[in-house]
Formats: structure tokens, sequence, C-alpha cells
């Protein structure tokens, strides 16, 4: 069944906070095992989490949202590792802002994040995201700011969980080169999960640096 629409219906706050727990609790699964695939930090979903809810082969309704943080090591470096924490746990609150219960969203590890959704809707998704990252986070009387770099990834075909994962991840670093704040999309082919991370042809780029938000290919 497509993990998308197993949650579908759910409370969404919920959801998006454990969007597996449905399938878990309807296993009889008890609260060890529901804590081993939640980010203490956030309460996102973690990896363990997004393993198993991604499908083994993705439909061409999936898609994969990959965003890291630009500035978070010099938050870290300057203001400290509680600073850093504030970030996350920021940009973990914004996620389910922009999200819902259609989205799976998870913290891969250190300043990562993982959006499973459903393609119709994963541009203006990516948009909002790097909108809401943009945002001050405010510390200690003081506002730190971060941005996104996004990288989005569609299916060309059927293909795996993996490859869709390794084609946002080539796609974000695309948007990091670009100078962060905007969104690369790619797509997936079955051959992704063994592309090395490079800026690919035609990619469609989203520069939400400008007011226009103009979309252009590279």
């Amino acid at each position: 069944m497509d993990p998308i629409s197993v949650i579908t219906g759910a409370a969404s706050a919920a959801v998006i906070l454990v969007p597996w727990a449905y399938r878990a609790g309807a296993r009889g699964l008890g609260r060890a095992l529901l804590e081993a695939r939640t980010d203490r930090l956030t309460g996102l979903a973690n990896r363990l989490a997004l393993q198993e809810t991604m499908p083994p082969i993705c439909a061409p309704t999936h898609a994969v949202i990959i965003l890291d943080l630009d500035g978070f090591k010099a938050v870290n470096d300057t203001r400290g590792h509680e600073a850093g924490d504030e970030v996350l746990r920021a940009v973990a609150d914004r996620l389910r802002r922009v999200c819902d219960c259609r989205d799976l969203v998870a913290r891969l590890g250190g300043d990562e994040f993982v959006v499973f959704t459903e393609a119709e809707r994963a541009g203006r998704l990516a948009a909002a995201i790097v909108a809401a990252v943009d945002e001050p986070v405010p510390f200690d009387g003081d506002a730190l700011l971060v941005r996104a770099s996004v990288g989005v990834a569609r299916p060309g075909g059927p293909v795996s969980g993996q490859a869709m994962l390794k084609t946002a991840d080539i796609a974000m670093y695309a948007a990091k080169r670009l100078g962060g704040g905007c969104v690369v999309e790619e797509a997936a082919t079955a051959a992704s999960s063994t592309t090395t991370a490079r800026r690919r042809p035609r990619s469609r780029v989203r520069d939400l640096r400008s007011p226009a938000g103009a979309t252009s290919t590279y």
C-alpha cells in the first residue's frame, strides 16, 4: 500500500510528528520501537522510520525533498551547540507548519531533513520550505539566520526509494553551488542510485532569492 495513503485522514499535527506510528500501532508495536523511529531532538521521524515507510519502488505520484541548512555550521561555531539545537528544533517546527498529513517529514541527521510527499505539490512545498527556513530564529535575545538549499526528486519512471533519495541529494548540492536559498529539481531514474553527486544537465532551478521566484534550466 502507498505509505502516503496509509497516513491520510489522521490528525495532521500528530501525523507530521510520527506518521509511521499509525502503521506501527496497528501492528501492536510498543513505545520502545516507536521511540527508536523518532528523532529525539526534533520529534520528527528519523532515518529508520523513513526507510520503513518509503516504498521499495516509487510511483510517478511520489516525490522526495531534501534540504540542508546553509550557515548552520557558523551558528554552531560562533554561538555553540545549544544555539544549533535551537535552530534544528525551529526548522522542524516550520516543516510541520508547511507540511500536512500527506507528507512524511524526517530528520536524516545533522542539519539535513527529508520530506516524502506527492509529486504534484512538491514544487510548491519546496518553495514554502525555503521561505519558512529563511525566517530568523530567536535565541538569547538575538536572531539566528540560516537558509535552505533544497533538492527535489521526481520519478522519471519506476525507480527505487534509494534512487529518489540520491537524486534529491544531488539536486540539493546543486542548489548549494548556486548559493543556497533556491530549489533544484531533478528527475530520478534507475541509474540515479549509482550516480555521483554532481551538477546534471537539464535541472529545473527555482531561485527564491528574487521576488519573482524565477524558474530556469541548466
